[in-house]
């Protein structure tokens, strides 16, 4: 290749590569490593120009690369060059030609989306969803990569309207020339599959205008339908609904577009508008056994479930083959407000406690999820915390994976300890039997080990029971670290039981297990206040300290605002002044709810 004439056409001297080709430089010359010819070449200069004059002194248009199996007009479109893809379809460019990384024609490459620098993050930008629905997001891979291993090397502003318009008739010229508007790429995905993701209407209207297949599957069966749900894209999911968009068509994985979009807890306009078309889909199960209503109310809010029960007969007594219920499935719903919907629907009807045939409770099922509202929810509702399923597992022992460590974890575990759990309860696994304790030593769960303990050991110092029965005391042993600390918090507690706070007659382990009547108590105590404020020390209880102090700090405030709620109180009903024990009462029985209304609107 001649190295004067590639200079020349990388500055764009238009003037030196004609004289250069004029002088017979070898027009078909290609480099050795891949293949590129001038004409290649020349499609990231952007100059028309030179273009033309390459075509016209004879450079091929149709000569494929050695490695990525591109063609020169693979190159302009990638590149976003428009007017030399339509000189080069002029010239006879080979429209059907795929190329390597991903199969994708021209066709493929003209209607990428190139307004998103990350498609991936801006067109689902929720980590957690992209975690959890990572087969759903294969999608978006599919349209990514459409662009990132087939050469797209621009991203174009979205407020670009020249490009938009070059691109719409780039297109309508392949389709002229008989591009094949369902050819399919390595993913199976046609042009119209990558077109949703570029929010195009009038873009999307010329494919299906020229036979693009509306239903076409991609690799995990999903059709342009289900990506346009996955983009909440009402206007596109209208457009492909009255074109005839089949609302039943399922993935790999049994889901169809009313599955996802309750996955992906959409717009109540698209979920409706799927009805409209199809409502008996409903009902369709997936891979799973899961209907969508089954899956909305896994991942929806409220609203949409109420639509669903109201305007489409959504049973929420129903229970399934498997004996999985809607509170099952609502437990692992991170919106406790659905659950609350579902309790408050069902009662009478399904048990709090009701299990599947795997003895599963809802409660097991947000334990599991780590969401420590609905487990707050299910036990003020009346869940058992000591329900076993089918391998005697309590909830707590489904909360614990691994080593996670997350806050949830640590609310969760704290809220059925509380409420009772029995720590000595073992389920078998292999033939052999295991207590919470062990699971959480041998998964190396060191903070649901350090929060057993400690739970354990303040109920026997508050009780005068013992709590571990000898197996566990046994597993204790039998572990360093866990007799450490089973050792180091009895020391604690025996210190706050024989320390009292100065001027008070209050020991320090009352404030710690005192109920929280008798705390709130305590924080009317100035002399206990004083005391607290300046003889506590962190490091003085490295176990039960932060307890301590977090249990006193919400007595405060708390009576803060009792003090506070009871001067508005008897404002408006003119009783005593907020000293009278009358007032405690009706504090105790006004929620927080109650609380915050008054605290705000008296």
């Amino acid at each position: 290749m001649n190295s004067r004439l590639w200079s020349a056409i990388k500055r764009r001297d238009e003037g030196e590569t004609r004289k250069l080709l004029l002088q017979g430089a070898r027009v078909d010359a290609r480099q050795k490593h891949d293949g590129y010819t001038y004409l290649m070449l020349s499609t990231s200069c952007d100059d028309l120009t030179i273009t033309k004059m390459l075509i016209d002194f004879g450079c091929p248009v149709n000569v494929i690369s050695r490695y990525g199996n591109c063609t020169a007009l693979h190159l302009a479109v990638a590149y976003v060059n428009y007017d030399i893809a339509f000189e080069l379809i002029k010239a006879g460019a080979n429209v059907h030609i795929k190329n390597q990384h991903g199969g994708s024609t021209a066709l493929h490459l003209a209607v990428v989306d190139l307004t998103h620098v990350d498609l991936l993050g801006e067109v689902v930008p929720n980590v957690q969803l992209k975690e959890k629905n990572a087969y759903c997001m294969d999608c978006i891979r599919f349209a990514d990569m459409s662009r990132s291993k087939s050469g797209i090397c621009v991203t174009i502003a979205s407020d670009s309207n020249n490009w938009i318009k070059k691109r719409i008739l780039l297109v309508k010229m392949l389709l002229d020339v008989g591009a094949d508007v369902n050819a399919k790429d390595n993913n199976n995905c046609t042009a119209i599959h990558s077109a949703v993701y570029t929010g195009d209407l009038q873009l999307m209207k010329i494919l299906i205008e020229a036979g693009a297949d509306v239903n076409n599957q991609n690799r995990i069966g999903a059709t342009p339908l289900h990506e346009a749900i996955l983009c909440r894209n009402a206007e596109m999911v209208n457009l492909l609904l009255n074109s005839s968009a089949n609302v039943s068509a399922k993935t790999v994985l049994g889901n169809t577009p009313l599955h996802w979009a309750s996955m992906l807890n959409v717009d109540a306009a698209i979920l409706t508008n799927l009805m409209k078309f199809q409502s008996s889909c409903i009902d369709d199960l997936n891979a799973d056994g899961l209907s969508a209503f089954d899956v909305l109310l896994q991942n929806g809010d409220p609203m949409s479930v109420k639509l669903f029960v109201e305007k489409y007969d959504a049973n929420l007594m129903h229970v399934d083959n498997n004996g999985v219920t809607a509170l099952h499935h609502a437990a692992c719903n991170p919106d406790p407000n659905l659950l609350k919907l579902v309790l408050d629907s069902t009662a009478g009807g399904l048990a709090v406690d009701q299990a599947c045939n795997n003895g599963l409770t809802a409660l097991h099922v947000a334990s599991k999820e780590l969401l420590p509202q609905n487990v707050r929810l299910l036990i003020a509702r009346g869940a058992n915390v000591n329900a076993k399923d089918k391998h005697g597992k309590t909830a707590l022992f489904l909360s614990v994976h691994g080593s996670n460590t997350s806050e949830n974890l640590k609310k969760v575990t704290e809220l059925l300890l509380e409420h009772g759990t029995d720590l000595n309860q073992k389920y078998i696994e292999r033939e052999a039997e295991k207590t919470i304790l062990q699971v959480s030593i041998q998964g190396v769960c060191s903070i649901v080990t350090r929060m057993i303990i400690m739970h354990a050991v303040k109920v026997e110092f508050k009780t005068n029971q013992r709590v571990f029965d000898d197996y566990n005391l046994a597993v204790i042993q039998d572990d360093e670290l866990a007799m450490r600390q089973y050792s180091a918090a009895r020391n604690e507690l025996m210190i706050m039981s024989n320390s009292v706070f100065e001027d008070t007659s209050i020991t320090h382990l009352a404030l710690l297990t005192g109920s929280e009547r008798e705390v709130l108590r305590y924080a009317r105590n100035k002399n206990l206040l004083k005391a607290f404020e300046n003889s506590y020390d962190r490091t003085t209880y490295l176990y039960y300290g932060p307890i301590m102090k977090r249990r006193f700090d919400a007595a405060v405030a708390k009576q803060k605002d009792m003090e506070n709620v009871c001067i508005i109180l008897s404002e408006l009903l003119r009783f005593a002044g907020p000293e009278h024990p009358a007032f405690e009462i009706i504090f105790h029985g006004l929620s927080d709810e109650d609380v915050k209304f008054l605290l705000e609107n008296a």
